[in-house]
């Protein structure tokens, strides 16, 4: 009962859905071949909706026989036909970028999706889901498109994808990778700009053609190719440098934020949670001058300042325009930071085919904290294919064949499941970033790969290793279930280093060039921190 009464606190009474994302699958939908996935699939959500007397149960209210329980299943393009671009909206650095998406513009990637649809119709008439929890398919609001079309046919699908686009952030190749500038490319297989010296871009950006996994599980491999309030914790053995957003701030109501501001404080002081005696304490002055600068402390710009700093003879600095991560990100069960000070909160220039339900404006999800969106995601390790990363040698960039970023992969992990459950022909077990499945599963997860099996889908132990298809156990970025990002996993371990700077809340407004045409250099960097402007 008290589990129930829990339940119904966080769930009836703070309105609060956590994400419970332990299941995902890669699927081939019927427009490719069976062994070259298309499609990527996120069951999450299992929205606990308890009755009002706080006995557990399917439904949160007695009264409303359509108030279930719900489960959302995502199905997600993982090679999609249509692009657009980002340029600059002004020359003003802190205005947003100009964001053109062009979603759904390519017919098939429409028809892709609509058949990811069908098959998840199929997985929901699985006989374990209608027998333990009667599971039937919810009807959401489509706009217009059940007045249009035959409900369920597949023009009444385009329309409704359409209406109810989601955008999941894993947005990329926009600075292409090649050897021929000529061609459009922007940077060579060494990340370096062409025509400038003493410049790189070292992020997902120059991921083309885009891969079918999640981009933050590539770049802080890739990277490892470029570079051989005060509270006090005295229980944790040290002062805390930072406080950060409170998962109250989410909250609207006095109980509410009294009630979560309570949690927060209970997770500040599990020192295995808010790891305060590990965290960086930011310089509030730069040096006169360092060896490398690096622009953004997201997962590829954490990565690589990690690197850098492991090089004691090197003078590094890292500038990112957030904060610190807060205690409550390491949770990953509670809601995530989006929609805060610690996203950039984009939104894409209005689409005539996407986002309808929202007039047309995709929004753009992006990290604005230490470690980027690796401190605010879903925490979902999913590296790609062996095709993927084949596809960029044919490109030209005959150092990221699968068989060469392999070791990579395998350097940066430290997979707690080798030999219990994936290979260590596929894993590492000396990297900086822990990879496992999350300790503690709810037994809908078993329910849901059940499920799979009934309805004809492969159910394999590591999408990341041999099997490419089909529905697996999550292998997340955590840590005895608390989060890995990867400001944690590469900027925390230098945080005493006296070679290493980290400036928190500071904004690069420009790259100070010197030569002229292929002579160019890349010399300084001008930022902003608390309104004064550096070089």
């Amino acid at each position: 009962m008290e589990s129930a009464r829990w339940e119904t606190m966080i769930f009836t009474r703070i309105k609060i859905q956590l994400i419970l994302l332990q299941i995902s699958a890669r699927l081939a939908s019927a427009y490719a071949e069976p062994d070259d996935p298309d499609l990527a699939l996120y069951l999450s959500g299992w929205k606990n909706t308890c009755a009002y007397s706080a006995e557990p149960g399917l439904l949160a209210d007695p009264d409303d026989p359509t108030d279930n329980r719900k489960l959302l299943i995502s199905v997600t393009l993982l090679h999609p036909q249509s692009t657009g671009y980002v340029g600059l909206a002004s020359n003003n650095p802190a205005d947003p970028p100009r964001i053109v998406g062009n979603y759904l513009s390519a017919p098939e990637d429409v028809k892709i999706i609509t058949s990811g649809i069908r098959l998840m119709q199929k997985f929901i008439e699985a006989p374990v889901l209608k027998e333990k929890y009667n599971a039937s398919q919810v009807w959401m609001d489509y706009g217009s498109c059940s007045q249009q079309f035959e409900v369920d046919s597949d023009e009444f699908w385009e329309c409704a994808i359409r209406y109810q686009t989601h955008i999941v952030g894993h947005q990329c190749a926009t600075c292409t990778m090649g050897p021929d500038p000529e061609l459009g490319a922007c940077v060579n297989q060494n990340l370096q700009v062409h025509g400038v010296a003493n410049l790189r871009i070292a992020d997902a950006s120059a991921m083309v053609p885009r891969i079918s996994g999640n981009t933050q599980a590539i770049v802080f491999h890739w990277l490892a190719l470029l570079v051989s309030v005060r509270m006090s914790f005295e229980a944790c053995g040290c002062e805390a440098p930072f406080v950060g957003l409170s998962v109250a701030d989410q909250c609207s109501g006095d109980q509410y934020v009294a009630f979560m501001s309570l949690v927060d404080l209970l997770i500040r002081y599990a020192c295995n949670i808010s790891d305060p005696c590990n965290r960086v304490v930011p310089k509030t002055q730069p040096a006169e001058e360092y060896d490398f600068i690096v622009i953004g402390g997201g997962s590829g710009g954490a990565t690589i300042a990690g690197r850098l700093a492991e090089v004691s003879q090197w003078n590094t600095l890292l500038l990112e325009a957030g904060t610190d991560e807060p205690p409550a990100a390491q949770v990953p069960a509670l809601p995530a930071f989006t929609k805060t000070i610690l996203d950039w909160n984009f939104t894409a220039e209005q689409e005539t085919g996407a986002c309808l339900s929202s007039d047309g404006y995709c929004s753009w999800s992006s990290g604005r904290v230490l470690g980027g969106t690796s401190s605010i995601n879903g925490m979902v390790y999913v590296r790609g294919t062996p095709a993927d990363f084949d596809k960029w040698v044919e490109a030209g960039n005959t150092e990221w064949s699968y068989e060469e970023l392999l070791k990579y992969f395998k350097k940066s992990e430290t997979n707690r499941q080798v030999g219990s459950l994936v290979s260590d022909e596929f894993h590492g077990t000396e990297g900086p970033v822990t990879i496992e499945q999350y300790p503690d599963n709810i037994p809908l997860a078993d329910d849901l790969l059940v499920a799979a099996d009934q309805t004809g889908f492969p159910v394999v132990p590591d999408l990341n290793g041999a099997d490419l298809v089909g529905f697996s156990r999550i292998q997340a970025y955590n840590r005895n279930g608390v989060r890995m990002s990867l400001a944690k996993a590469f900027v925390r371990p230098h945080k005493d280093d006296a070679h290493f700077h980290v400036m928190l809340n500071s904004t690069a407004t420009r790259i100070l060039l010197s030569g002229e045409g292929d002579e160019k250099r890349a010399t300084a960097v001008e930022f902003v921190y608390e309104g004064k402007t550096y070089t």
